[in-house]
């Protein structure tokens, strides 16, 4: 009997090891698995998120450059496009058009030949041949009224000689249908290539923008060999692209024979598809490394089993030799197998994902430690229902897809947001035997990601769009206070006309008001930045603040001790102060407080990646709190976005805060807003430390009353304007007050009539077209007179902040006619000469 017992507990010893070595393998294999099929799907997931935002960028360009063709031929006559006389006109419509278009280095027409008609950058052109060009081929052999995409080449002319564009055009007709020439943009290449180089793909990943046809248009790695490579070959186009717009392909690469995860979106409306694909040994680099790991813990396993069978058998062959040890051997191996046991709840402890198991009643049985982080102690949910565990999961899909699961007895793979963690989650469920086992992670921050791409493309979009129709109102706004300040000054004050000329300057100086807001919103007004004591200006403030707000409004102002000063425009900071205090008295409609702190912070690289726009560096900070009825996530989400606003119609033009968030984006600083339903909201300003080099801020000075008559003169001026309206306005203002004038439209004409005469004082705008702005033009004068007096008129700055280190004289857009009068008096009364506004960044255009 004792040699019966002796082989039946040998037998279960080598069960109980043999068991082990096949959980250790069984569970490694399948986590190995498990982590490959998610590796391989996300990166199917992230090409074809990829693939669709390019898309939508790809369209968006497009869309843009074609309004703008459609712009220009709803302008032009067709039929008078070979009349020598025509041309002005025709030149005039093309280079306006050109300083809206930032991505576009030219537009052109040419005739039903191919040969160079009319171009944006010279009125005169000599014929040159663009026959040769794909785009002109498709034009002339592609009837219809799509606009048409080239193929990538090196440009030939202008701005764009021996630089990479891309041609796009649309097809001019006789009144018979004939092909009679095209109308052609040429846009540089880095509109899309550098948006693709800022995208981390690894090591081998790429980005292309290709034609239905198999042309490439752009890409990432640059490889200009690939411009004239034929993809239309690739079984993508033959066999995928015919059946669905979009979709995902594994295949080698017909460049470089590498296997890629890839994935296609056609770009709506336009024969384009975006091509993503991720390199199969990079999306598989950090897979290989855990597998090993994993492999290698295996391997410790399989020496432990090992060791614990021959520990066991030596147990046994020492209980037939001594039957007084029997029951310490038994010990060990009970021992042991705890060992064993605890060993390989090791590996679901080192898992990178959440784990947890269920029962048939969705009865928690185990979690492993990622899942008690996330979800809660493990002590407190074992044996607890999942729906009343969180009841608020029986609202959302994991409701549906766990029943599933447990149901039809099949795996499943979903996303799920849950609203009390705030978080988005990545769920795997699998049946077994007892229940479900499910695999989790937090993929929140990719989502968040994704939402602020979208966000930042649709702002810069607005911006861009809102920038060009202010600075087309601020030219019209000239004209039109000009004008009434003439009629006014003409006309008795006791005649009813005359009252009625002064309701139209102030109406136009209340569209001035809202032109300026547009321009802080897009980040293209003018800024003169100085050093401020934020303190100081709010402690100066806070009495315009509470009358304001009113008494039912308690204001606490905290200041930091020992604060850096900071760099930024003292007029603008005063404004956004005050469009704060107003939306937040809006807010608490019966009375509350609001809390105005500073104080500063050092952002490192770390921190201000969680952060997007967010540079690293020193900040002063301004947090603006206020005890209202705050705002739902939704509404929170927009209202930085010009003319959305909540209040009621006629309470609020939506261009306050929006005007606040341009203005500290410009300044080289950030905004971030908090708000909750019936706590508040609160918004922290991060203005740009100043440096001991920049100037400081001068005092803000009252407007003086203008006095009757405005200022003469009798000197020799050159105006420089590309507006012809503002252009006539000007020469008659200029010429009335008794100076002798002398008007061109480009820089280029200014130059020309400043080498032919002597001039006292140079006024020039400063956007102008061409390719050569204002103040570059001022600086070839300079060079040639550094004497030379020169004013910079404009209602729009490219760049936004203007460098006054020399000097500056400048009027804005809008002006007055007598704030023009004085300007001119002040500058040629003056004995130093006036250098032009010129920063570095002014050299990049």
């Amino acid at each position: 009997m004792k040699l019966l017992y002796h082989w039946s507990v040998s037998r279960l010893t080598v069960g109980i090891c043999a068991a082990l070595l096949f959980a250790v393998f069984g569970l490694v294999g399948y986590s190995i698995l498990l982590d490959y099929r998610e590796t391989r799907d996300q990166a199917y997931r992230d090409t074809q998120n990829l693939a669709k935002l390019m898309s939508e960028h790809a369209l968006q360009t497009m869309a843009a450059t074609d309004q703008a063709l459609l712009g220009i031929l709803n302008q032009l006559d067709t039929a008078r496009l070979n009349d020598p006389a025509y041309r002005p006109f025709v030149h005039r419509i093309l280079r306006e058009r050109l300083p809206l278009q930032p991505n576009i280095y030219a537009f052109y027409i040419v005739d039903a030949a191919g040969r160079l008609r009319h171009s944006s950058t010279a009125e005169q052109v000599d014929g040159i041949d663009f026959s040769d060009r794909n785009v002109f081929h498709r034009l002339r052999d592609m009837p219809g009224t799509a606009m048409a995409i080239g193929t990538t080449a090196v440009g030939r002319i202008d701005h764009a000689k021996n630089r990479w564009i891309i041609s796009m055009g649309r097809r001019l007709e006789d009144p018979k249908g004939r092909f009679a020439g095209a109308l052609i943009a040429v846009m540089a290449l880095g509109t899309f290539q550098n948006t693709y180089d800022l995208i981390r793909l690894g090591t081998h990943g790429t980005i292309g923008l290709l034609r239905t046809d198999g042309r490439l248009i752009a890409g990432t790695p640059f490889n200009p060999e690939l411009f004239a490579f034929d993809f239309s070959r690739l079984p993508v186009f033959s066999e995928l692209l015919p059946k669905s717009p979009a979709g995902t392909f594994e295949t080698p690469a017909a460049v470089d024979g590498l296997r890629r995860f890839a994935a296609y979106q056609k770009v709506p409306g336009r024969n384009l598809v975006v091509f993503v694909g991720l390199a199969e040994r990079d999306v598989f680099a950090h897979w290989r490394q855990e597998s090993i790991q994993l492999a290698v813990l295996a391997a410790i396993m399989m020496a432990v089993a090992i060791g614990l069978s021959a520990l066991a058998f030596r147990i046994v062959r020492g209980w037939q030799r001594d039957s007084k040890r029997n029951e310490e051997r038994l010990a060990a191996m009970a021992a042991a197998a705890e060992q064993g046991r605890q060993d390989i709840e090791a590996i679901f402890r080192t898992m990178s994902d959440a784990f947890y198991t269920l029962d048939d009643a969705f009865r928690f049985t185990y979690l492993n430690p990622r899942a008690e982080r996330i979800l809660g102690s493990g002590g407190e949910l074992i044996g607890r229902m999942l729906w009343d565990a969180f009841p608020d999961a029986r609202d959302t899909v994991a409701w549906t897809e766990l029943h599933t699961v447990m149901t039809q007895r099949r795996p499943r793979e979903f996303e799920v947001f849950y609203p009390p963690f705030e978080a988005w989650f990545e769920v795997r469920a699998f049946p077994h035997k007892a229940g479900l086992a499910v695999y989790f992670r937090d993929v929140t921050k990719r989502h968040e990601m994704e939402e602020q791409l979208r966000q930042a493309q649709k702002m810069d979009a607005i911006g861009q769009l809102t920038g060009g129709i202010a600075h087309d109102f601020n030219n019209l706004l000239t004209v039109i206070l000009g004008n009434t300040d003439l009629l006014a000054s003409r006309l008795d004050g006791s005649e009813p006309l005359a009252r009625v000329a002064v309701l139209a300057r102030d109406a136009a100086e209340k569209a001035a008001e809202l032109t300026q807001r547009l321009l802080a919103f897009a980040r293209r007004q003018t800024l003169d930045p100085g050093v401020i004591d934020v303190n100081q200006t709010l402690l100066a403030l806070q009495p315009l603040l509470q009358h304001s707000l009113g008494a039912q409004i308690t204001i606490n102002l905290d200041c930091g001790e020992k604060l850096w000063p900071a760099l930024v425009d003292p007029g603008q900071f005063e404004t956004a102060i005050l469009n704060l205090a107003i939306n937040a008295r809006d807010a608490m409609p019966q009375g509350g407080r609001l809390d105005i702190e500073t104080g500063q912070l050092t952002m490192s690289e770390a921190a201000a990646r969680q952060i997007r726009e967010m540079q690293p560096g020193d900040y002063v900070t301004v947090t603006v709190s206020d005890t209202g009825t705050g705002m739902p996530r939704e509404v929170a989400a927009r209202v930085f976005e010009p003319f959305f606003t909540t209040k009621e119609l006629g309470k609020g033009s939506g261009l306050g805060l929006p005007m606040v968030y341009g203005f500290v984006k410009q300044s080289g600083g950030h905004v971030q807003l908090q708000s909750e339903p019936g706590i508040g909201t609160t918004v922290t300003l991060y203005l740009p430390r100043a440096r001991a080099e920049a100037p400081a801020a001068d005092a803000a000075a009252a407007p003086a009353a203008h006095p009757s008559p405005a200022p003469r003169g009798s000197e020799r001026i050159l105006l420089v304007e590309d507006d012809e309206m503002v252009r006539r306005h000007t020469v008659a203002l200029l010429s009335g007050l008794g100076y002798v004038v002398t008007a061109v439209a480009m820089a280029a004409e200014g130059l020309d009539a400043f080498a032919r005469q002597s001039f006292d004082l140079v006024v020039s705008d400063i956007i102008l077209p061409g390719g050569m702005n204002g103040r570059e033009m001022a600086l070839h004068m300079l060079q040639d007179k550094p004497s030379q007096k020169i004013l910079h008129i404009s209602g729009y700055a490219e760049n936004g902040i203007l460098d006054d280190r020399e000097g500056v004289h400048l009027l804005w857009k809008p002006f007055r006619n007598h704030d023009l009068a004085a300007k001119l008096r002040e500058i040629l009364d003056g004995d130093a000469a006036v250098r032009p506004a010129v920063t570095d960044r002014d050299t990049d255009r």
